[in-house]
């Protein structure tokens, strides 16, 4: 996710991605640590089908969702920020990336490409990045089991805080 967010939002707002880059830099290092010392913990003994239905993500089912959605937040985004402000458009990414960050973060992208209106959208963009971080962590606690659920719930949270610490700190200095 952190990758995937960096590479929209430094492609359709560029101006974002130095604020931004930190945060979801310093996630994905604590998400690739956090799943190595997992992987080390805890041997798979069993490669047998987990039930899940795998389905084709280029379907023309799954473009025309990611569509609507992406409208829907931008819409939301927009509606937000004409109506509260800046409080608004955090506020709006912080409910639409409970569905999906991707569109939040180019919505947020699309936002930042004036030079000197950075920091809003960045901040969006962290805020989406951190609580969608948050909504999967409550998604391990529910649907999670065993002691997994609980290394996988304890990395999403500490991704979670580590991404809001870097990003108070980067919107306070700069």
């Amino acid at each position: 996710m952190c990758v995937r967010v960096a590479l929209l939002t430094g492609l359709i707002g560029p101006r974002i991605l130095p604020r931004l880059l930190p945060v979801v830099g310093v996630m994905a290092i604590e998400g690739t640590v956090a799943a190595w010392l997992l992987a080390r913990k805890t041997a798979v003994t069993d490669f047998g089908s987990s039930g899940a239905d795998i389905r084709n993500p280029f379907s023309l089912t799954a473009a025309l969702t990611f569509g609507a959605v992406y409208a829907l937040v931008l819409l939301l985004v927009q509606g937000a920020q004409s109506y509260l402000g800046a409080r608004g458009i955090y506020l709006a990414a912080a409910l639409a990336s409970i569905a999906d960050v991707d569109a939040v973060s180019i919505a947020c992208a699309r936002l930042g490409t004036v030079e000197a209106a950075w920091r809003t959208p960045a901040a969006a963009a962290t805020v989406a990045v951190v609580a969608n971080t948050l909504v999967k962590l409550v998604i391990t606690l529910v649907a999670g089991a065993g002691t997994f659920k609980v290394y996988v719930a304890a990395a999403l949270g500490i991704m979670a805080a580590v991404g809001a610490a870097v990003g108070i700190l980067i919107f306070l200095r700069f």
